[in-house]
Order: structure tokens, then sequence, then C-alpha cells
């Protein structure tokens, strides 16, 4: 059962009012209403189910080319912004919705839920056996790939419900950028020079200068295991999306 704050509901509702109330999609509904109360009561439900697919569809589509092809959306601030920020849950289905089955445009539902994306964090401990240029090729080769690094993956879901029919549709987003990379050891947060084991404390501006940690031969070790993840704070330049998986499902 999801959860989901009034003020968060709100938003997001008066969000989805914004997307879909257009002229276009208010003059396709209207126009399906019409031809419904024209038929008999077993085309009618055919027709109802039809009906809340494409408005889930055109619905879906909106929304993917809100968030895949304008940064600045209202969509896309609101992921960026609000969504992936530490008011939400990883792994957790928030609901928002928009109008009720009565309504001539029917009721439209986008549930998001977000989890963490493969690839956006790693752990080295003392049992893998790494040198210090072993460990150091692991380290850059992490940064590397956060250049071009996705940190979330995001499930968005429009179900259409219309005349007590209802349908499904979902696709995958994962949220790209270039993002800058932290690491744990022994409790405490740094960045790192790259090519080098030398790491500043992460409030630090700039990784230069005297070092807070050098990890050498000659100089501390560090006994637990190295947790370098991407910065939770999100990417450098802005984020972007991009679509993974579509897929449609009539519950």
């Amino acid at each position: 059962m999801s959860r989901q704050p009034a003020r968060w509901g709100r938003r997001g509702a008066s969000m989805l009012m914004v997307l879909c109330l257009g002229a276009v999609l208010l003059a396709l509904c209207a126009s399906l209403l019409t031809a419904a109360a024209q038929l008999s009561a077993p085309a009618g439900q055919l027709l109802a189910g039809e009906q809340a697919r494409q408005l889930a569809l055109t619905f879906s589509r909106q929304l993917d080319a809100e968030l895949c092809e304008v940064p600045d959306s209202p969509l896309a601030q609101f992921l960026t912004g609000t969504f992936l920020g530490e008011g939400y849950a990883d792994d957790t289905p928030y609901r928002f919705t928009a109008g009720s089955p009565q309504d001539p445009y029917g009721a439209l539902t986008v549930t998001l839920q977000r989890s963490p994306a493969a690839g956006a964090a790693a752990v080295w401990s003392p049992a893998d056996g790494l040198s210090a240029g072993e460990l150091t090729a692991r380290m850059d080769e992490f940064q590397a790939a956060a250049a071009d690094g996705a940190d979330y993956r995001i499930a968005v879901t429009v179900t259409a419900s219309w005349a007590g029919a209802e349908f499904s549709y979902t696709q995958w987003y994962l949220r790209r950028g270039e993002f800058p990379v932290l690491y744990t050891l022994e409790g405490a947060v740094y960045r790192r020079q790259p090519g080098t084991l030398r790491f500043y404390r992460a409030d630090r501006t700039e990784t230069a200068g005297e070092p807070d940690l050098v990890l050498s031969g000659d100089g501390p070790e560090v006994r637990g295991e190295i947790t370098a993840r991407y910065d939770p704070a999100g990417p450098r330049a802005g984020s972007r999306y991009e679509n993974l998986v579509e897929r449609g499902s009539r519950p």
C-alpha cells in the first residue's frame, strides 16, 4: 500500500491536471463519450476499455515527451527537484491522481517508483587483496563511468479509468548525468584525486593541496570496506532522462 503525504499529492495532482487537460485530449474523450451512449451495453463496455487504453497511451506519450525532450518541463523539474530527493523512499510507489472515472476525460493516475540504478555504487574490501595500483585502477574506472552515469531507475505507470474500464501502461527511465563520486572510509566521506589514492574530505571545495588521507604502503591503511557512490546531490550540470522499456498491461 502506498503512502503519500497530502501536500505532495496535491502538487502531483495539479501537475497532472496541467499536463493532461489539453484541448485535443478533451475533444477525443468527448467524441468517444457521445459514441458510447449510442451503443449497446456490451459494445459500450468494449469502447470504454478502448477509451481507457487510449487515455493511458496518449498521456504516457505526453509524459515521455515532457521528460525526455524538454529538460525543464514540469515533470522533469518535479523528478529532479523533489521526487529524487530525501523526502521519498526507494522501492515505494507514490500515486498522483487527477479527475474521476465519471469525468468526461476519465481519471488518470500516475504511479512513480524509484530504485537505485545498477552501477551507481561499488565496494572494495581488504579481502579483495588488491594492490595499490589495482585499487587505483578500479576507482578510476568507476569515476570514468560516473561521467555519464545513472543513479536512479524510475518507473512511471499511467493508469486510466473510464466508465468501469481500466488500463495501465508503464515506462522505465534512467536519470543520467555527470556525477561526482564520494568515497566512504571508516565512517568518513571523501572525494578522491583521480589517478591516486589521495583522499580529501567531502566538505573541501577541491581535491588539491595536502590530502586528508593517503592510502599506500607507507601511509594509513583502511581496515574496513571502501564504498564509492554517486553524489546524492545529483549531476554537476543537470539531469537528463532516458527511456528504457515500455510495456502495457490490463489489470
